[in-house]
């Protein structure tokens, strides 16, 4: 590795690591990432021995190191006896708690900023591994300083992580194609195991072991590749063990890992709660997430790495594009979609990014037109090839930076809780969907004094679900409506429009006396799913974090 080449990755690891942890703060002390409290709870459950989770929904792998790194704080703090009196962790919802609680936040985050970085570094071994550094160093600039993978590294739960595990996967599975030595099988079972402890998604990654099998230069018949069988039944094995020993209720608790785990199966063939998050399908949603997440000139490297994998047919990008276009595919056929649950397959595909750029760029530069420029030393294939892939990620690199900037302002919820603090009276009747201030989980750390409210009953599908005059009924005084509720786009078009309806005859039968707007004057974008989680599709036109907020006075 040249000086240059090792200078440049020093870079593109800095700039991975500042686009991560700037707006890392973000809603602190409220942890307004609607996820986040099923790793950080079990997390602090580790350092009181208790390793149970909250929930069965993801496997327990990335709380379990929360807790390994929140254990290895607090003994720490103790041997320097850095507590005060009043710390106690049995007690850690009292107001004077609320600063340490808050560091136990950022602690988690910065967890996942440093996993978000080493996948960075681990993306340009695979490029380097499968192809050359060159390829190595566009893919971890297009993986380190793209919107997508940094937004995800943000928050403390397991979309980074698991990038990172299947990371290493793919890195060992190259070793298995190069050589098949048995501890190589061992390693990628191992690492397949910590993967599909992390997120349920990266079992996918039984396709590539497989795959890395077949490819293996280690065999030249199929009658050696049938005889080495045993080896892929070892890399499943200790895949196997690697998972229970790291998510071990699947079978300590079977019954409530079913249930859970059940809930999930029918939620990707059902869909979530009958909201339409697409009326284009999975395929189409997923591609155009692609493109808000890497930006166009990105996304059609993604289209032509996977073309030019075709075409040449090398061991390795049959491994890559194979595993992302199976990845792509099982996420899109589901009737329930995020993007942020693409992160399992973006090494690959930014590997196969950073190798078609190499090859293209390659190719201008030994043509006659551009023979004279190659040869400068200046304007050497890997340094042009590095400044064309940073100039091709800088608009995803200004979204990435418009998300920061927009983490570190104020989110709507918490102005609208202060301005419900000081403008409205102590004992008065509140409606408020759970997406909205006073309420505090799941957007809120439990037990904030939030206010003293009486807090009135909301259907599941928001204040809109009923007219006014029920809530006048209730004796509800205030009204407290979430853009993150209303503005959900629904299959049912005869309730989305009732919703509609009983919106509007609130704002007419109804005083609006305060209004939170986080977007720029004239935006109408289609709500994406993933903005409850931060800014999305919508990062460009927005000023601060949140969902809209109207809070209405009842006669």
């Amino acid at each position: 590795m040249s000086k240059i080449q090792r200078g440049l990755l020093i870079l593109i690891v800095l700039g991975s690591f500042g686009l991560r942890v700037w707006g890392i703060k973000f809603g602190l002390p409220f942890a307004y990432h609607p996820d986040e409290q099923q790793y950080i709870l079990p997390g602090l459950g580790v350092v009181s021995g208790n390793f149970e989770p909250i929930a069965y929904y993801n496997p327990t792998l990335y709380p379990y190191f929360i807790g390994l790194v929140y254990s290895l704080t607090y003994l720490g703090l103790r041997a320097f006896n850095a507590f005060p009196d009043f710390f106690d962790l049995n007690n850690g919802w009292s107001q004077p708690m609320q600063p340490w609680i808050t560091g136990i936040l950022f602690l988690a985050r910065y967890t996942s900023v440093i996993l978000g970085v080493l996948t960075t570094l681990i993306i340009y071994h695979i490029g380097r591994r499968a192809y050359s550094r060159t390829s190595g160093l566009a893919a971890a600039i297009i993986f380190g300083l793209a919107f997508l993978p940094a937004r995800e590294a943000h928050f403390a739960v397991s979309d980074a992580p698991v990038a990172l595990g299947v990371a290493v996967t793919l890195y060992i599975c190259l070793r298995v194609i190069k050589r098949g030595h048995w501890g190589d099988y061992l390693g990628v079972g191992v690492a397949l195991g910590c993967s599909a402890a992390i997120k349920y998604s990266a079992g996918l990654l039984v396709v590539a072991v497989g795959l890395a099998h077949i490819l293996s230069r280690a065999y030249t018949t199929w009658f050696e590749r049938l005889s080495r069988i045993w080896l892929v039944v070892v890399a499943g094995l200790a895949a196997i063990v690697t998972y229970f020993i790291f998510s071990p209720y699947t079978f300590l608790a079977r019954d409530e890992f079913w249930a859970d785990f059940s809930e999930n199966l029918r939620s990707a063939k059902t869909g979530f709660n009958g909201l339409d998050l697409d009326p284009a399908g999975g395929a189409i949603f997923y591609l155009k997430g692609l493109i808000w997440g890497f930006g166009w000139p990105i996304f059609f490297l993604f289209v032509a790495g996977l073309g030019l994998a075709l075409w040449r047919r090398r061991r390795a990008d049959i491994l890559l594009a194979s595993f992302s276009v199976i990845g792509f595919w099982y996420m899109q056929r589901q009737e329930m979609y995020f993007v942020r649950w693409l992160t399992p397959f973006l090494p690959s595909l930014t590997v196969l990014a950073g190798e078609t750029m190499r090859v293209i760029v390659t190719w201008l530069l030994t043509t006659t037109k551009f023979k004279l420029v190659s040869r400068s030393r200046l304007l050497r294939t890997p340094v042009v090839i590095t400044a064309i892939a940073l100039m091709l990620t800088l608009p995803s690199t200004y979204a990435a930076l418009k998300a920061d900037q927009l983490l570190s302002q104020t989110d709507t919820r918490t102005e609208a809780l202060e301005w419900i603090r000081q403008n409205i009276p102590a004992g008065s009747s509140l409606a408020a969907e759970v997406l909205s201030p006073p309420w505090g989980p799941p957007l809120a750390m439990p037990g904030l004094d939030v206010g003293p409210y009486n807090l009135a009953p909301v259907p599941d599908g928001g204040i809109a679900e009923i007219d006014p005059q029920q809530y006048r009924d209730l004796g509800v005084q205030y009204i407290v409506a979430s853009s993150f509720y209303y503005a959900r786009p629904l299959r049912d078009k005869a309730r989305q429009n009732n919703l509609a309806t009983n919106l509007a005859r609130l704002d007419s039968e109804a005083e609006l006396v305060a209004l939170f707007d986080p977007y720029d004057p004239g935006y109408e974008g289609f709500f994406y799913h993933d903005q409850v989680y931060g800014p999305a599709n919508d990062v460009l036109s927005r000023h601060q974090p949140g969902p809209v907020i109207r809070i209405y006075r009842l006669p």
